[in-house]
């Protein structure tokens, strides 16, 4: 992607995207990269008894660091981002181990993601989505086959119907 955006002005890439994870390692993890109503609205599905995983594109050790340094970490049952054998989205390996370390299934669980990569894997592996319209997602984007949520307010509700709807079927 990195290459397609900026063609002959990158240099090489693979060596941008190492400098650039030094700097993210490197870096602390501003406060105010959480987006609003992401904490209360992970609290609220845990309330509900929503378990909760996640699967990134990032490496596995920036997620541990960007989660540690939000207090994030503590509110879900896994964590997996990229590393050997656990390709980047839409493969589906990483989205199966992170339901497996929480205990859940493909057949009982919905995704929340925010770019097309999360899309293609959850369409892929046939399960329920909502999008946010922040992060890499665009505020209005029509995303076919999910639900949409503007603000992280929204989504413990809309996974809570996704849920139940898997349950009646």
């Amino acid at each position: 992607m990195i290459a397609a955006l900026l063609g002959g002005h990158c240099g090489e890439v693979s060596a941008a995207v190492g400098e650039f994870r030094e700097r993210y390692a490197a870096m602390p993890t501003p406060p105010a990269s959480l987006y609003p109503g992401v904490r209360e609205g992970l609290r609220r599905l845990r309330r509900r008894g929503v378990g909760l995983a996640i699967f990134s594109n990032k490496p596995q050790h920036l997620c541990d660091k960007v989660m540690a340094e939000l207090d994030l970490g503590g509110l879900f049952d896994a964590i997996v981002g990229t590393s050997a054998g656990v390709p980047l989205k839409p493969d589906p390996t990483g989205l199966d181990l992170a339901l497996a370390r929480a205990g859940g299934t493909r057949a009982r669980c919905c995704f929340v993601g925010d770019s097309d990569g999360d899309h293609a894997l959850a369409l892929g592996a046939g399960i329920p989505l909502v999008m946010v319209g922040y992060g890499y997602g665009e505020a209005g984007r029509s995303w076919p086959g999910a639900l949409a949520a503007a603000d992280f307010a929204t989504v413990p509700d809309l996974v809570a119907d996704l849920l139940a709807a898997r349950d009646a079927a």
